[in-house]
């Protein structure tokens, strides 16, 4: 009889690998340094928050290993129940925005190939109610004398921050 060495990987309790050393007759057939005992899904990458104005498309994704489909869920502010995403059973779905996705909650189920389901964690949409900037009066060709001081001016809606930039003549720069 032969001396055999039997390791098991562990993760929170859960047999992912078994490792024999040795040669050994198992089921019948012989078998040399590794066996997967489980190829369930790890989700390497969770979906995050998104956000956008009605009309505008988002994208949610994840990244993930060993999976054999997905169903992306979502869930309306207020209510406790999840619903299919229709036509969403891939790693990412994009959907344009719908003026009752504020507050939204959306996850993924993703099926392993040991046929077992995990669930992404659950992340929210929020409407963007933020304005683009429009510029309504542009700057006007000033002149003046050499060391003299010149203004320039706009008028914009929605501006948080100004950035004036120059060009010389003749500079393509």
């Amino acid at each position: 009889m032969k001396n055999r060495l039997l390791k098991v990987l562990l993760i929170s309790t859960v047999i992912v690998g078994v490792i024999i050393s040795g040669n050994s007759n198992l089921l019948g057939n012989s078998y040399r340094d590794c066996v997967y005992a489980s190829q369930g899904v790890i989700i390497k990458t969770q979906p995050k928050d998104q956000s956008g104005k009605v009309g505008s498309n988002v994208t949610f994704s994840l990244v993930t290993e060993n999976a054999v489909s997905y169903q992306w869920q979502y869930r309306k502010t207020g209510s406790s129940e999840w619903k299919n995403w229709s036509g969403a059973t891939g790693a990412s779905v994009s959907g344009t925005v719908q003026k009752d996705w504020s507050g939204m909650s959306v996850r993924c189920v993703v099926k392993g190939k040991d046929g077992a389901n995990v669930i992404s964690s659950e992340v929210k949409f929020t409407e963007s109610t933020a304005t683009a900037a429009v510029i309504k009066t542009q700057p006007k060709d000033q002149s003046g004398k050499v060391g003299s001081n010149v203004t320039f001016s706009l008028a914009a809606e929605n501006a948080v921050s100004y950035q004036w930039q120059y060009r010389k003549t003749g500079s393509s720069e």
